[in-house]
């Protein structure tokens, strides 16, 4: 940890909340708090906010609040409903619940602010309002593959799969010899709602999506939704053990060991796959659809930043989010990441993910399903998607996405308005 900074860390709700931007600080300075929720790029707000603190001559101080991600939303929910929000945050602006943080009046709109004009144009129409309106600032955006053993792959002269059929192929292949196919990360809800996120989208058109998400389709009549489960189910047949007990950092450790030679994930896990130096090259392949030709890598905006609505102090938010939008500190971001950036004049992106990216030029991109779905769906996907690793009922997980439709549906309408 870097001298003179604090981090503090949450890993349950009591005792751990504290009120953003009113805290007494350093004589005479104000004192921002930033709230995070990406723990894999630490080092990178750590030097961030120590550069910030250390250069700003506005009077400011700031504070991070750094949170896991399976616990980010909870607290966040408990923070705004206690009247405790952040000053500036790192957030998803695409995610359901900071739609709900937007229908309630908490985010600041950003498109007037200077530092707007940072971000490329058309990332920010993917979150735009009719009246022209947006609450973040990308810095990034995600795509979502298949990481490999590119020596494992070499060494027995395996192919990367194009169609569906060719990746089962595969995995029957890798367990002829010997080898386990698969690792899957099942015990945090976040994770198996990802990978199925990304099935739905290569099984029907974003149209559907979107219909099923405003409640004008029923999720039983398409049949791409019930090939996403059984694919989903089918693809878990090969890995090896009870994934249900392995989490995000296992999936990790277990993949690095070369205990599988493949692993479903964000390139946003890159940072923390180098960081465990696997003995061995990497490399990604998007999840190939039925028809080689149907292929899409799925992604959308990942880091972003946005300024709430209760901050006391507004002048040095700005300050702050100036700072951070910057390209200076996008590009540090995106080196570190791997992501490919949003904002004009950064360049880059870990060559590990040039396969995504040259897919998404050649072939075109996919949204994440579950953005089309209203405010308070991300925790119901989730647990479907935990459930259907459990049981294994198809026609449940169905069921299931039809009740968690009829209960968001009116947030959604009301967050197009």
């Amino acid at each position: 940890m870097k001298k003179g900074l604090v981090v503090v860390f949450m890993v349950c709700l009591a005792g751990s909340l504290f009120a953003g931007g009113q805290q007494t600080g350093e004589a005479g300075k104000v004192e921002l708090e930033l709230f995070l929720q990406k723990t894999q790029l630490r080092e990178v707000w750590d030097a961030q906010v120590e550069e910030f603190n250390a250069t700003n001559d506005a009077g400011i101080r700031v504070v991070q609040t750094m949170i896991n991600p399976t616990e980010a939303i909870q607290v966040l929910t408990t923070r705004f409903a206690s009247n405790d929000a952040p000053d500036v945050m790192q957030h998803y602006p695409t995610k359901s619940a900071f739609k709900l943080l937007i229908v309630e009046d908490r985010l600041v709109d950003l498109q007037n602010k200077p530092y707007a004009a940072y971000a490329i144009p058309s990332v920010v129409d993917d979150i735009r309002h009719k009246d022209g309106s947006y609450y973040a600032i990308p810095i990034t955006m995600n795509m979502f593959g298949i990481f490999y053993n590119v020596n494992k792959f070499e060494e027995y002269g395996l192919g990367i799969p194009e169609t569906y059929a060719e990746l089962i192929a595969l995995c029957k292949r890798i367990e002829s010899l010997g080898e386990v196919p698969f690792i899957f990360d099942d015990k945090f809800t976040d994770f198996p709602r990802q990978q199925m996120s990304v099935i739905m989208a290569l099984e029907a058109p974003k149209e559907t999506w979107r219909g099923i998400g405003a409640n004008e389709i029923d999720p039983a009549t398409v049949p791409g939704l019930r090939r996403a489960c059984q694919k989903f189910l089918e693809m878990r047949e090969y890995t090896e053990g009870n994934t249900l007990a392995v989490g995000y950092e296992q999936s990790v450790e277990d993949f690095v060991k070369g205990k599988g030679l493949m692993v479903m994930n964000g390139i946003w896990a890159l940072p923390t796959l180098n960081a465990a130096e696997p003995p061995f090259e990497m490399s990604m392949f998007p999840l190939p659809a039925d028809r080689a030709e149907d292929t899409r890598v799925v992604g959308g905006i990942d880091t972003a930043y946005c300024v709430c609505s209760d901050t006391k102090h507004p002048a040095e938010a700005d300050a702050l989010m100036d700072f951070l939008c910057s390209k200076e500190r996008a590009q540090h971001l995106v080196d570190v990441d791997g992501s490919p950036g949003t904002i004009k004049g950064v360049v880059g992106g870990a060559e590990e993910i040039q396969p995504l990216v040259k897919a998404t030029a050649e072939k075109g991109a996919a949204g994440w399903v579950h953005y089309n779905f209203g405010a308070g769906g991300d925790p119901e996907l989730e647990r479907l998607a935990q459930k259907l690793v459990v049981d294994k009922d198809v026609d449940g997980y169905i069921r299931g996405l039809a009740v968690m439709v009829d209960n968001t549906y009116e947030s959604l309408l009301q967050f197009k308005q």
